[in-house]
């Protein structure tokens, strides 16, 4: 029933000993395509009505059964393919230009393509070669202010000829990156509150001036010798804050004892990286009305009906907010701290100075405040401003500037993206509690010297087909569906080689040596990305609760920030989110197999809604101390809690597991299993009608030993995706 195909993958041999058995895989790979595994109750299936659907928003077109998932793979349809980054430098734009790229990119098999307008502003070098405008008018360019008349029509020209061509788009929401522009006002761009202690002993005259223009002074008595102050004898200063020829000063009689002064400064944030104004603060609904209205205001009459159907997605690329003088601050963050804890957060400002007491829980305030003001003002507006359109928003979150809690913010995303060398798993696996079809991955972002155009200008192409297979192999394994290129960069015909560049890119125009070939990368990307995108994410394990924003460290080591992976039919669940989805009953439709629990949950009730939501025959393990859960008994709720321990403990599926086993614990329960056990597979599992569907990754060394699938009286295929 199933013939062995010999290729870049290597050999599969299949291994059937007997009926009740399960079926076994011989397979040996080195750093090579990953593989794909069919099982299926016979190989043919019963077509359901149509081949296909679009997720709204999302254009991934998924197969509803069998057949159409075979005869997707056999020819993938355009709309599976790969995105990438177009690159607009500085308005240098020409209708005839932009037509004939977008047929480029529609005959090199991506799927999409999103604009994105940058300046040169903060390259640190140079602007790229032939900009000037000499060059430019013979090629028969100018220089297109962005959002003119003029830059309008040529989105429309865009939007046409990608309609023409079956292509996609989307745009950045603003020039560079985070969201801003230079109509964004004092009022609503990001700011930086800067904080300067002062200690003075009483009584004595405290002055002090060239004070910044807005902000605070502040005062507290400290007890003792000790850096800690005493709460009621806080003092605003503020309104003593006096304004002479231009410049604030301050005049205060310090009082007997000694005193903690804060002189705290509202300053301008920065400038949106690769743009020409303000960064939007995201914490205020008003400031990023204020710029999605601006925006829009000028799309929307020209490109409305282009809306859902050619123009899908709003993309808001990197947070990364300018790296300011103090800490980042909104306009919007008083109120709402005071709204959080019923406190009035300049009593506790002195936190911000490392004074006690409570500094701790005053900072862990002030970011959750900040997370609630992100998530709503931010995500939430962006979300319900762009459905209004019929458009989505696909952000990415990593970065630094105002906190996000990055399960919450990815949860009002339509597409969730990471960004290449920063995997977050809370991107998969908000997508796949939440029922997101794609989690889409900025790819192939290179951040090295040898792909810097400014210092490197006629360096060599570095990057070949073969590295940016096995790079995405990595990005499927770890829950990925859709690859989007960093990057395709606006290049005039006529221009020599190189041609313009972006920097930390791989550089793809027509230029590149092996162009002509783009489209058979693309097809065995449109292959596999047709494979994850259909049928339903198989959750073999949901780990709870983990830490939504671990600590940052090198950009690099993000993804072994987390106790677990999104590989392997892995899912977890911060305390934020797991709210959400016990009231919205999507932990039931996600049919988990087995429970981890990393901590306590946060209550009685919700531990027994955890429990109760492990299926039948599924097995709980936990790290949880019998302190803890005695804890959670004596809560109400606690007797049903108890019950429902003492059912699974008579039953044997109770397993408690020390913390530092966890990772064997949890590899015992997966459905995929290897020998020799220290190989390093990686596997993503899906469902689709009765076809259990696994594409696996060798990500280590070469591998030599059996995979075993534990899908008794199933037919197994391999499917390859390099001949479909």
């Amino acid at each position: 029933s199933l013939s062995t195909i010999g290729g870049l993958a290597g050999y599969f041999r299949p291994r059937t000993a007997g009926r009740n058995r399960n079926e076994k895989a011989l397979h040996r790979a080195g750093r090579r395509p990953g593989v794909i595994f069919v099982l299926t109750t016979s190989l043919i299936a019963a077509a359901a009505d149509g081949h296909g659907q679009a997720a709204p928003n999302q254009f991934a077109y998924r197969a509803r059964d069998l057949e159409s998932l075979r005869s997707g793979f056999a020819h993938p349809p355009q709309a599976a393919g790969p995105w990438v980054h177009w690159f607009w430098f500085d308005g240098m734009l020409s209708a005839e230009e932009i037509a004939r790229q977008i047929e480029e990119l529609a005959v090199a098999g991506f799927a999409g393509a999103e604009i994105r307008c940058v300046t040169f502003n903060g390259w640190g070098g140079d602007p790229l070669p032939a900009t000037d405008r000499e060059s430019l008018a013979r090629l028969g360019h100018r220089r297109v202010k962005y959002l003119s008349d003029e830059f309008i029509e040529l989105l429309v020209v865009a939007c046409a000829e990608a309609k023409e061509q079956g292509l996609r788009l989307a745009i950045n929401m603003g020039q560079g990156w985070p969201p801003g522009g230079p109509w964004i006002t004092d009022e609503h761009r990001t700011k930086h509150l800067t904080a300067q202690p002062r200690v003075v002993a009483g009584p004595a005259t405290f002055s002090v001036s060239d004070l910044p223009q807005h902000g605070y002074a502040l005062a507290w008595q400290l007890r003792d010798n000790r850096e800690e102050v005493i709460a009621e004898s806080f003092v605003d200063l503020t309104s003593r804050i006096k304004t002479t020829d231009g410049r604030r000063e301050l005049r205060w009689e310090a009082p007997s004892g000694r005193w903690l002064i804060g002189l705290f400064g509202i300053v301008p944030g920065g400038i949106a990286d690769k743009g020409d104004g303000p960064e939007v603060d995201p914490a205020s609904r008003e400031a990023v009305l204020f710029h999605l209205e601006h925006l829009f205001g000028r799309l929307d009459p020209a490109l409305e009906t282009y809306y859902g159907e050619v123009l899908v997605d709003v993309a808001s690329d990197s947070w990364e907010y300018h790296h300011g003088p103090g800490r980042y601050w909104s306009d919007a963050l008083p109120r709402a701290y005071n709204q959080l804890t019923g406190n009035d957060l300049s009593c506790h400002l002195h936190a911000l100075l490392g004074y006690g007491p409570g500094v701790a829980e005053v900072l862990a305030n002030v970011q959750q405040t900040e997370q609630r003001l992100v998530e709503e003002n931010f995500f939430g507006t962006v979300a319900e401003f762009l459905h209004q359109r019929n458009l989505g928003h696909r952000p990415q979150v990593y970065g630094r500037g105002l906190a996000r809690e990055f399960f919450s913010a990815y949860a009002l995303a339509d597409t969730p993206e990471v960004e290449h060398g920063i995997i977050l798993p809370e991107a998969p696996w908000t997508a796949h509690l939440t029922s997101k079809p794609v989690v889409s991955a900025e790819a192939f972002t290179f951040l090295s010297l040898k792909h810097d155009p400014v210092r490197h200008r006629n360096g060599p192409w570095e990057s070949t087909p073969s590295l940016l297979r096995w790079h995405a192999n990595h990005f499927f394994a770890e829950g990925v569906n859709r690859i989007q290129f960093h990057s395709y960069s606006y290049t005039p015909a006529g221009l020599p080689p190189p041609g313009w560049r972006m920097y930390a890119e791989i550089h793809l125009n027509r230029d590149v040596p092996w162009w002509e070939w783009t489209s058979e990368l693309t097809r065995w990307l449109a292959r596999n990305q047709w494979i994850l995108q259909s049928g339903k994410h198989a959750t073999e394990t949901l780990v709870y609760p983990v830490e939504a924003n671990q600590r940052e460290g090198p950009y690099n080591q993000r993804l072994l920030k987390q106790p677990v992976s999104a590989a392997n039919g892995i899912d977890a669940a911060s305390r934020e989110l797991m709210p959400r989805l016990l009231a919205e009953q999507q932990l039931r439709e996600l049919e988990f197999k087995n429970l981890l629990l990393l901590d306590a949950p946060s209550t009685a009730e919700e531990a027994a809604q955890l429990l109760q939501s492990l299926p039948d025959g599924g097995t709980l393990l936990s790290t949880v101390s019998a302190e803890q859960w005695r804890r959670m008994q004596n809560e109400s709720g606690g007797p049903q809690l108890e019950r429902l321990r003492h059912q699974l403990l008579e039953s044997g599926r109770f397993k408690q597991v020390p913390n530092e086993r966890r990772r064997e614990a949890l590899r015992q329960q997966t459905t995929v299993r290897w020998t020799p056990a220290e190989g390093d597979l990686r596997y993503q599992h899906r469902r689709i009608s009765d076809a259990e569907v696994y594409f696996i990754v060798n990500a280590g060394h070469t591998f030599f030993g059996e995979a075993t699938f534990p899908h008794a009286c199933k037919l197994a295929e391999r499917w390859d995706a390099d001949s479909g």
